[in-house]
């Protein structure tokens, strides 16, 4: 079999990646100029220069090929504003599938977002019947993700598409190029004073997520969309998970979601004095304190999704990281194997 596949070089591409060089798979990573290649180094694979903004370079990079997997996206790092996330999240999403069907591929499997359906609670987590209720937000990355994912759906519905849709929570693991959630983690265990809000998520394994997205290749039905969930954690349960990985418990303050709302105005305010973005604002503060529960069962029963502990996934994440940018304190090396990962 022969793979394609965009954003490669990030957290699940690069365990994508992994996964179907254990499967046998011949693999084609498309990869902007500059990259940071790290978490693909020494792979077997075979790297395609390009970027989203060119259909006929992507029809040419995945010519020739079985599947193509879409894992790339504009993550937040900050952002808000929709037109930060339009080019790669929209326009490239479309991009890519006009590419897969003019190359005629077999199957094409979308990665898209938890986000682009409603969260519930603990006692009825979202499923992929539940609404989108994601423009409460003003999120400009969760807005993006659900538009492109309505397109694709329209595109399968018109065309008949060979297309399998998943949609994984907040993932945690090693070999991402960017810090995302372990830099959270990070900050987690260096501060012994830990300001924790209210508000929950899923979380999982990337490599699990990537196990079921490889099965997509072959399982699930076109069309359909699959949460890739497991652990829905208040955000207190996930930080005493990574205190407990780190092995050092901490202090735990219990602040109002009001006061980090208040907080993220004030960030908008400064923004807005500015014209730049902040690292924290009242979109992100909303979500952050927010529950938004789902549930893999979908998934698990359809395309084999695993549902490992969390605990691994957190600590392998540090172990990556800490290695990666040389974060060693005598704290985190008398804590963590450095090459685990």
């Amino acid at each position: 079999m022969k793979t394609f596949i965009t954003g490669g070089t990030g957290l699940l591409g690069a365990n994508i990646i992994r996964e179907l060089i254990l499967r046998g798979h011949k693999v084609k990573a498309l990869v902007r100029r500059g990259s940071d290649l790290s978490g693909i180094k020494g792979l077997d694979i075979d790297l395609f220069e390009g970027d989203l903004s060119d259909e006929q370079n992507l029809y040419k990079g995945c010519k020739g090929f079985d599947n193509v997997i879409h894992a790339a996206a504009q993550t937040p790092f900050g952002f808000t504003r929709f037109l930060d996330f339009t080019d790669t999240n929209i326009r490239g999403t479309q991009n890519m599938v006009r590419a897969a069907e003019r190359a005629n591929i077999t199957r094409m499997v979308y990665v898209s977002s938890c986000c682009t359906f409603g969260g519930g609670s603990k006692e009825c987590p979202g499923t992929e019947l539940s609404e989108f209720s994601g423009f409460r937000f003003n999120s400009g990355y969760i807005n993006s993700k659900y538009l492109a994912q309505q397109w694709v759906l329209a595109e399968i519905e018109k065309k008949r598409l060979p297309i399998v849709i998943v949609n994984p929570a907040i993932m945690i693991g090693p070999y991402g190029s960017h810090p995302g959630p372990c830099e959270m983690i990070l900050k987690l265990i260096r501060q012994q004073i830990r300001f924790c809000p209210n508000g929950g998520k899923n979380f999982i394994d990337v490599r699990d997520v990537a196990i079921a997205t490889c099965n997509s290749l072959t399982r699930g039905i076109i069309g359909e969309c699959y949460l890739l969930a497991a652990h829905n954690l208040s955000n207190a349960e996930f930080y005493n998970k990574v205190t407990g990985v780190f092995g050092k418990a901490g202090h735990k303050i219990a602040v109002p979601g009001f006061i980090f709302n208040t907080l993220g105005l004030t960030g908008n305010f400064i923004s807005l004095l500015t014209q730049k973005d902040v690292a924290f604002n009242y979109t992100s503060s909303r979500q952050l304190t927010s529950e938004s529960y789902f549930s893999g069962g979908k998934a698990a029963r359809v395309l084999g999704l695993p549902q490992l502990p969390i605990d691994n996934a957190i600590h392998d994440s540090l172990a990556w990281h800490i290695n990666k940018y040389n974060l060693i304190n005598n704290d985190l090396q008398a804590s963590f194997s450095i090459d685990s990962a």
